[in-house]
């Protein structure tokens, strides 16, 4: 009896110090879980910051650019990656994307010719992406996305009636577009279309106007027009890698085709006033990436239209 009383005693030992053990690893998981929590949220205001001075320099490059010369082009000092900048454990690296040389979708919202034109452009670039894609449709969607009636465009157009029938349903802005990614919302838009879209469009404020024929891409100049020439787009890019174009007259030189009587000059210009800033923060392995929207006018003060972060 006696052994029986030692054996029942010694796994109820066993039992007590099993459970302590639990219970200290369970206590050293959760303190170890706060330490990283506590650590990221350090790197995280640190990365914040470190995004913002790098706004900053972008901010101080495009003014310096602004005062030495009236043209943007690849060339010039701020396009592109800049080098990267290692500060308190971090890595920061800045990467600046002129915007003009694309098309700007809120143009959707315009006059009426402006719309039309912005319209026919973007059935073009969908069509491009996707063969498939009824390219009248979603450039149709796109205007009722963005005005500011209920009333759906016929055929192909898309307003609450629609979108409040899909899985999980949702409503139309009726507004600008905040950023390209609100495509995704518009009906008939793919991932092929997204894709293809990539780097030719973006959503500016409705009064932005002009593209830049120093930065926009040739496949874009190529859809300005049906009557555009392909050789022409070539002549003017490579001109352009040399030296940014320095004037809408010599660009019409190069490309001839680009002057077309349905394209007012005005859509037409060889500096740009908005920008993109990504900085891309690597702190303690963890990287981050915020953008932040600039407006550059051709005087004064460069200011921060919206930040956000890039999430992965």
């Amino acid at each position: 009896m006696r052994q029986r009383n030692h054996g029942a005693a010694l796994i109820t030992a066993l039992l007590v110090t099993a459970l302590a053990a639990t219970a200290a690893t369970a206590m050293l998981a959760d303190e170890h879980l706060a330490v990283r929590r506590t650590q990221n949220t350090l790197a995280d205001g640190q990365s914040w910051h470190y995004a913002l001075a790098a706004e900053a320099v972008a901010i101080e490059l495009l003014h310096r650019d602004r005062e030495g010369n009236d043209t943007d082009g690849p060339t010039d000092r701020w396009a592109g990656t800049l080098p990267p900048v290692t500060e308190g454990g971090a890595t920061i690296r800045v990467h600046i994307t002129d915007l003009q040389g694309r098309l700007n979708l809120n143009a959707l919202a315009g006059d009426e010719s402006r719309r039309e034109r912005t319209t026919a452009i973007l059935e073009r670039l969908v069509t491009a992406a996707d063969p498939e894609a009824d390219a009248a449709g979603v450039a149709a969607a796109a205007v009722d996305w963005i005005d500011d009636d209920l009333q759906p465009a016929f055929p192909g157009g898309a307003e609450d009636d629609y979108y409040t029938r899909r899985e999980p349903p949702y409503r139309s802005a009726n507004a600008p577009m905040a950023e390209v990614s609100e495509l995704r919302l518009v009906r008939g838009v793919t991932d092929e279309v997204m894709d293809g879209l990539s780097g030719y469009v973006t959503a500016l404020p409705a009064e932005a106007s002009g593209i830049n024929l120093n930065t926009a891409p040739p496949g874009l100049l190529e859809r300005l027009h049906p009557g555009v020439s392909a050789d022409d787009i070539r002549a003017l890019t490579a001109a352009r890698e040399e030296e940014p174009l320095a004037s809408v007259d010599e660009a019409l030189r190069l490309a001839p085709t680009l002057a077309q009587p349905e394209i007012p000059r005005g859509w037409y210009r060889v500096d740009s006033e908005y920008f993109r800033v990504t900085a891309i923060v690597t702190l303690d392995r963890i990287e981050q990436r915020w953008q932040s929207i600039l407006q550059r006018p051709s005087t004064g003060a460069i200011p921060v239209l919206a930040r956000r972060p890039v999430l992965p």
